[in-house]
């Protein structure tokens, strides 16, 4: 059952690991040059703004829902949580990102460096956050 304590607690930890997956993904971004490699018409400019938006647009898609579904399937299904928070990560990212990704490098050329950087830190980001949410539902 979702409680408020353990929305809170969910919302809290999984910002928390979003924000730091983030903040190193666009540091090592930065010193390798991963954005450099898009042409400089294709590219928004990165900044203080941007960061916080994409920032609250990965809580809400792999917190905040999460979140919720987690809690309601928790009461109908008993699963494993860590597990399933896990497998529930490789899944959406399998189902939604992978192919959406593909689908757009072949519409429009991305570099390959950018293509797996970007898919690496959708990865880490959504597993991990799952997992979080898992070990919090099973405590």
């Amino acid at each position: 059952m979702l409680t408020t304590a353990l929305f809170i607690s969910c919302l809290v930890a999984g910002t928390v690991w979003v924000a730091v997956i983030s903040f190193l993904m666009n540091l090592i971004g930065t010193r390798l040059n991963i954005n450099d490699t898009i042409q400089a018409e294709l590219r928004e400019p990165q900044g203080g703004g941007t960061f916080v938006l994409t920032l609250f647009t990965d809580c809400l898609f792999f917190v905040v829902m999460p979140t919720m579904i987690f809690g309601m399937l928790s009461v109908l299904v008993p699963l494993t949580p860590i597990r399933t928070g896990l497998g529930a990560g490789l899944f959406a990212f399998a189902i939604g990102v992978l192919p959406t990704l593909s689908t757009l490098t072949m519409k429009v050329r991305f570099p390959l460096s950018w293509t797996m950087f970007f898919a690496l830190s959708q990865l880490l980001k959504l597993a991990g956050a799952l997992t979080i949410l898992g070990y919090l539902f099973s405590l």
